[in-house]
């Protein structure tokens, strides 16, 4: 098992509960898709599932590493090897330009593969922005830069926040196709999101509503 979230429950301020004794599982080359609207705890669920936010209660489990037993700095190191991040807000350092942003993850490991940053930038459609400034870019250009970023160094759990909300119809299927293909090659992939295209595109192999705290599986 890839990740396994066992009961767990998150509240803020000790009185909104967003999570209830939430049960998840996932293995290598699945896809688990989780849906729903805006404030349903969607992100809480994908920041305490990477050990950047810690349960109430309850137990998360990422190849073995128990999440909720580790401190902070122990929970860091087994994100930074296992753990790729689409983040809903993009989290671009506008400092550096697109093909800069999407170096990153490589470059926190030593090394730089700029032909394969290259390619996916390709692949999104915004090869011809690799030299740009982040600032210059529309909403759905540096969504796909986000992605690029997340992809350039594959990694066991990929966990995607929204990643096609301002994408039209051809470019949410590219994307799917893109992050299939990940998964093919045995990523694990936890997508939350308000857009029911993923379902068609993305055919993910279970889904599930978050709903009054609680994820309800899909038919």
């Amino acid at each position: 098992m890839l990740l396994s979230l066992e009961g767990v429950s998150k509240s803020y301020d000790g009185v909104r509960m967003v999570l209830k004794g939430v049960d998840l599982e996932l293995s290598r080359g699945e896809i688990f898709l989780v849906l729903g609207p805006s404030g349903t705890g969607k992100t809480t669920l994908l920041m305490i599932a990477s050990g950047l936010e810690e349960p109430d209660s309850g137990r998360v489990t990422l190849l073995g590493h128990e999440l909720t037993k580790m401190d902070p700095d122990e929970r860091a190191a087994v994100r930074l090897k296992h753990v790729s991040f689409i983040f809903e807000g993009f989290v671009l350092l506008e400092d550096l330009n697109v093909l800069e942003n999407v170096l990153l993850p490589l470059r926190l490991k030593g090394s730089v593969d700029e032909d394969r940053a290259l390619k996916l930038l390709e692949r999104l459609e915004i090869r011809d922005k690799a030299h740009r400034p982040i600032g210059g870019l529309s909403m759905g250009e540096r969504q796909r830069v986000a992605i690029a970023r997340a992809l350039v160094d594959p990694r066991d759990l990929l966990l995607a926040d929204d990643p096609t909300s301002n994408l039209d119809d051809r470019r949410v299927k590219l994307v799917s196709d893109l992050l299939r293909e990940i998964v093919d090659g045995g990523t694990g992939l936890l997508v939350v999101s308000q857009d029911p295209r993923l379902r068609a595109h993305l055919r993910p192999d279970r889904t599930a509503i978050l709903e009054g705290g609680r994820l309800v599986e899909a038919q």
